[in-house]
């Protein structure tokens, strides 16, 4: 089940072309829509020949059920509508049922400041009348998880922050996935580094759309000014690539012949204490190697195993390649081999080094709008793996920080292990289908034709 919502306080000034852009993008089975006065509702009342539908939250009496495939969704509006609810409907049986309310909300606990739930007594009704069943809440921030007596209530409302207003999109299936997505991300400035002033320069040259950018004469449009061949040739690429959900590449791989080695690595947090997991994927080899540390004390154990592993397999042709490497992975291994790792750090340091998540953007355009690694990897069509499908990396370095203190069971290293896993094969897959990709226009030629037309 794929379910949207759209909050009016999300998506306020989007027109009904953006909504459709949004619908297109996530091509959701449910919409559930909140806020939203009666004049602007039929504004996310966007029409398709599947099942989808809008589900305006303040229409539903009580509550409302719909079937998709092997799940029921459940909405709930009425904690004594439940039992109802459950009686009337006989398809909540043999199936897996989402509840989504927004009666549960939470608020900050004053004697710890932390944040708890509210309104819990909904909770014990569903666990009274339903066996197989998750609840996420509309009046939470996606992204939050709290629980009650074993049940686990997930956000799934907007998210306000200094990077705007985020739309969240649950997905299920072999697990559960609650992902945001910046609300601004439609029509051209869906497009990678159009912005706002860009996109209203072509506005104004009447290229209105990704439909019109697509058609666009490259000349003609490096004339205009600050646009150039660089950004004339990933504009037009990927307008493209968004309309036909398709992958370009804009310029020759110069890694093809490099011995490529993949890698993530998993730490307590973002400002690290410990390495606990790296993770390795030799092209030339075609295998997985990994390094895990469960024991918090030895820290210095993964690195020497690593910094082991990098002078028995580093040859002149060599590159490490880590998404966001160089804001994150890189730095991170280059403060622990000077901790941990001293007689390696020669070594590491004459490794050539490429941040993936960098590469992708100036080589290739794709119908992905955020440079999440996750989010890249799925839009080219990689799956993960059902261990792997409802954690983050935020909650996996939660998991294990509680484990560096004692609070809690013993990790689900098998979980945790193919979390990384994933993350890891997803930086193979993404270079592997870039390599692979077609080529709209060649950036060097584009750079060629530009010196003829503009000089």
């Amino acid at each position: 089940m794929r379910v949207l919502h759209l909050s009016e306080k999300a998506i306020r000034y989007h027109t009904e072309k953006e909504l459709r852009d949004l619908d297109r993008y996530f091509d959701p089975d449910i919409t559930l829509a909140s806020g939203f006065e009666k004049k602007s509702r039929k504004k996310v009342k966007v029409e398709k020949a599947t099942s989808y539908e809008t589900i305006h939250l303040e229409d539903a009496d009580g509550y409302a059920i719909r079937d998709i495939g092997h799940e029921s969704l459940l909405l709930v509006r009425d904690e004594d509508a439940v039992k109802d609810a459950v009686k009337e409907n006989a398809s909540f049986k043999g199936k897996r049922t989402l509840v989504f309310t927004d009666l549960i909300k939470e608020e900050i606990d004053q004697s710890n400041f932390e944040y708890r739930l509210i309104n819990t007594s909904l909770i014990d009704r569903l666990s009274d009348e339903l066996d197989n069943f998750r609840i996420f809440s509309t009046d939470i921030e996606a992204g939050k998880k709290q629980s009650h007596r074993n049940r686990y209530v997930q956000g799934l409302g907007p998210c306000f922050g200094r990077e705007g207003v985020k739309i969240p999109f649950l997905s299920s299936g072999k697990g559960f996935k609650v992902k945001t997505f910046p609300a601004e991300r439609v029509g051209l400035l869906a497009i990678p580094d159009l912005g706002k002033k860009f996109s209203d320069l072509l506005k104004r040259k009447d290229i209105k759309d990704r439909a019109d950018l697509k058609q666009c004469d490259p000349e003609e449009l490096m004339k205009l000014d600050g646009v150039g061949p660089y950004r004339c040739t990933k504009w037009i690429s990927s307008a493209e690539a968004i309309e036909e959900e398709t992958v370009y590449r804009i310029q020759e791989d110069e890694l093809k012949d490099k011995h490529r080695i993949f890698l993530d690595i998993e730490t307590d947090s973002l400002r690290p204490s410990i390495i606990w997991h790296i993770g390795l994927y030799d092209d030339e080899e075609e295998r997985y190697i990994y390094f895990l540390e469960k024991e918090p004390d030895k820290r210095g154990r993964i690195i020497e195993r690593f910094g082991s592993f990098l002078e028995e397999h580093l040859e002149p042709e060599t590159v490490l390649l880590a998404w966001y490497g160089s804001g994150f992975d890189f730095k991170v291994l280059d403060d622990f081999f000077e901790k941990y790792g001293r007689e390696f750090l020669k070594t590491w340091r004459r490794t050539e080094k490429v941040d993936l998540m960098k590469w992708v953007k100036s080589h290739a355009v794709t119908s992905c709008r955020t440079s999440k690694l996750e989010d890249v990897a799925g839009r080219l069509g990689y799956e993960r793996e059902k261990e792997s499908m409802e954690l983050s990396g935020e909650e996996v370095a939660r998991i294990y920080s509680d484990h560096m203190i004692g609070s809690g069971e013993e990790p689900d290293w098998t979980s945790l292990k193919e979390y990384a896993k994933d993350d890891v094969l997803s930086l193979k897959f993404i270079y592997d289908e870039i390599s692979e990709a077609p080529m709209k226009y060649d950036l060097k030629e584009m750079k060629k034709r530009y010196r003829n037309v503009c000089f």
